[in-house]
């Protein structure tokens, strides 16, 4: 493994010092993957912040690949990113992964490629994946924040998440990428742009995302308008589904800022209306509990939004919670609910993890085959329909005895 000289993060940040060894690890990891010309496969959550996290590598190694490689075709043969619609990285995909690997190491000789996981690959839902790429001796790197399954740790050569170091896990996956791909070639422009938008999409407030504002303001940014290109980009992820779309992707980051502003001026006001359409929706049915020190809401969340269109359930639960904070101006706990799934939202102020509730849950209706998870404050459980009515209602009495 190439040894890598030691370089200054952009910022100053416990959580990334923490992360330091296994951060200049992956450097290395990539670094001789594109020497040796091993093939890259990025796989991404197909959101604003695991897209960040995602083009930020992209733009290092292609800019590598193109110094290790005499003819573009090879660029484009040598490596691959692949959004992932679902909050981990499925079986499906890693089936369909394997076949295109498998296909290419027979086709063109390639050795099996370095696979590269951001914003997922650290949950129990991707633990199958994981086992088969295992299988196949593929080596993986996982850039992540969520809650981790011990497990994954066994397929896993290369796991990055500030939860496995006690850290702050709002420094998130295209915050810590960012600084990954500065660590690999820190003349490549524009990575604190890339956390920075990671950071205010996942909703983060700590200390190193203001760093990384400060950083960006220097080009013409502000907070304001890092939020709103934010929102873009998840929109646009959103509508691009399974698709790389690397040019489009690359001009909507890195397009000069005049060219940014003429496309959010077009975007920004379709989907305000969007949002201002299903909060009318959200006043009129949301259901609230109101208690001593917070509210909790209960909304059916498929039946105040269109099927495919945005704002979809997890987005609709985080402005449910925000409409229900400014309205009682109090904390708030929001369940988006379905007849297979529950979103939670949960004011960063209280006590409460939504793991603490997954596993009463879990303890207690073993016949609900609940499945999912998420951060603290945020994330979703899915279950089997029959389910539905007694988990809804336990949640929300566990949920009340808490607060």
């Amino acid at each position: 493994m190439v040894k890598m000289a030691k370089k200054e993060f952009m910022i100053r940040s416990d959580t990334l010092d923490k992360l330091r060894e296994q951060l200049e690890k992956a450097a290395g990891m990539i670094t001789d993957a594109i020497d040796d010309k091993r093939p890259i496969l990025v796989r991404h959550h197909a959101d604003c912040d695991g897209y960040s996290g995602a083009v930020a590598f992209e733009r290092v190694i292609l800019k590598r690949l193109s110094d290790v490689h005499r003819r573009e075709s090879d660029i484009f043969r040598y490596y691959k990113r692949l959004p992932s619609k679902t909050p981990y990285y499925c079986y499906t995909d890693a089936l369909k992964d394997l076949s295109v690997i498998l296909s290419d190491v027979r086709r063109f000789d390639h050795k099996t490629p370095l696979v590269i996981v951001i914003d997922n690959g650290s949950s129990r839902e991707d633990t199958l994946a994981l086992k088969a790429l295992k299988a196949y001796d593929i080596p993986v790197i996982v850039v992540d924040h969520h809650y981790f399954e011990p497990e994954n740790d066994n397929y896993i050569d290369i796991h990055i998440n500030p939860l496995l170091h006690d850290a702050d896990p709002y420094v998130t996956a295209g915050m810590i990428s960012s600084e990954l791909a500065g660590l690999i070639d820190g003349s490549v422009e524009g990575m604190a742009l890339l956390a920075a938008v990671a950071g205010i999409a996942d909703r983060s407030d700590n200390d190193e995302v203001q760093q990384y504002i400060s950083i960006a303001a220097q080009k013409g940014y502000t907070r304001e308008s890092l939020a709103e290109l934010s929102e873009v980009i998840d929109f646009e992820c959103f509508n691009l589904g399974y698709l790389e779309s690397r040019f489009f992707v690359d001009d909507l980051f890195f397009g000069d800022i005049e060219k940014q502003k003429r496309f959010i001026s077009i975007v920004a006001p379709e989907i305000r209306k969007m949002k201002d359409a299903v909060l009318k929706a959200v006043e009129k049915y949301v259901e609230v509990i109101e208690c001593d020190k917070a509210v909790i809401g209960k909304l059916r969340v498929d039946s105040v939004t269109h099927t495919g269109r945005y704002p979809l359930r997890g987005k609709t639960t985080s402005l449910s919670k925000d409409y229900l904070t400014e309205r009682f101006k109090k904390d708030a706990v929001m369940l988006g609910y379905g007849d297979t799934f529950i979103t939670f939202r949960i004011s960063k102020g209280l006590d409460l993890s939504m793991h603490t509730v997954k596993d009463y849950l879990e303890e207690n209706f073993p016949h609900a085959h609940i499945i999912g998870g998420g951060h603290d404050k945020a994330g979703t459980i899915r279950f089997v329909s029959a389910a539905a009515d007694e988990l809804l209602q336990k949640a929300v009495e566990f949920i009340r005895d808490r607060i």
